[in-house]
């Protein structure tokens, strides 16, 4: 397996919006912790009771269609897969650092907790510009 430069650019290509939820593939994850996708889910499998729906579920066939079009890259480097992929949620992707004790997973783990911290930040920004043209609109103000 090649080594793959874990950064925040490169996990937040990695993020997708299912279900109304950002999550990251079960491959994608996978190649960021340096193992083959079938190890990775067989760690996970051993650590089930870890992983309610709430933190991993598995895709549709609609879904992982609809996903695939999203891809940058050519369908030969998601393809060839029995069974449809498994996507982690934030909390999914937490556990991963209890179930996947290695270097690498605190790497991973603590660049995630990073981009959670920033996507709050912004959220918290865009509120308080709401809140803020709300305030000035009513004191006769224009924005």
């Amino acid at each position: 397996m090649h080594e793959v430069i874990v950064n925040e650019e490169t996990i937040q290509k990695k993020i997708f919006t299912i279900r109304g939820k950002q999550v990251m593939i079960d491959r994608d994850l996978a190649e960021m912790y340096g193992v083959e996708t079938r190890v990775f889910n067989q760690a996970v499998k051993r650590n089930i009771a870890r992983f309610p729906e709430s933190f991993r579920f598995q895709l549709t066939e609609e879904e992982y269609k609809n996903l695939r079009s999203q891809f940058v890259t050519s369908s030969s480097g998601h393809g060839g897969r029995r069974h449809l992929p498994y996507v982690f949620t934030e909390q999914g992707v937490s556990m991963l650092s209890a179930v996947l004790k290695s270097e690498r997973a605190i790497e991973v783990y603590h660049i995630c907790a990073s981009l959670k911290d920033l996507g709050k930040k912004r959220f918290a920004f865009s509120k308080i510009d709401k809140e803020c043209l709300c305030i000035m609109e009513r004191l006769g103000y224009d924005a």
